[in-house]
C-alpha cells in the first residue's frame, strides 16, 4: 500500500477496513438482487407450466 503524504500507517489502515467492509456489504446486496431476479424468473416460468413449487426447492 502506498505512503500517502501527511497520514501515518493507522489511518491509512482504517482506511482499507472500511473500504474491504463497503466492497464486502455492496458484494452481499449484489448477490440478493441477482438471486432474487433469478428466484421470480423461475418461480413465473414455473407457474406458466402449471408446476409451482417453492422457489428454494428449484434452485438446484
Amino acid at each position: 500500500m502506498a505512503h500517502y503524504a501527511g497520514q501515518d500507517m493507522s489511518t491509512l489502515d482504517s482506511m482499507a477496513r472500511v473500504d474491504a467492509r463497503l466492497r464486502i456489504r455492496l458484494g452481499l446486496v449484489f448477490t440478493r438482487l441477482v438471486l432474487s431476479r433469478v428466484w421470480r424468473e423461475e418461480l413465473l416460468k414455473q407457474t406458466e407450466s402449471g408446476e409451482a413449487r417453492l422457489p428454494f426447492l428449484t434452485l438446484s
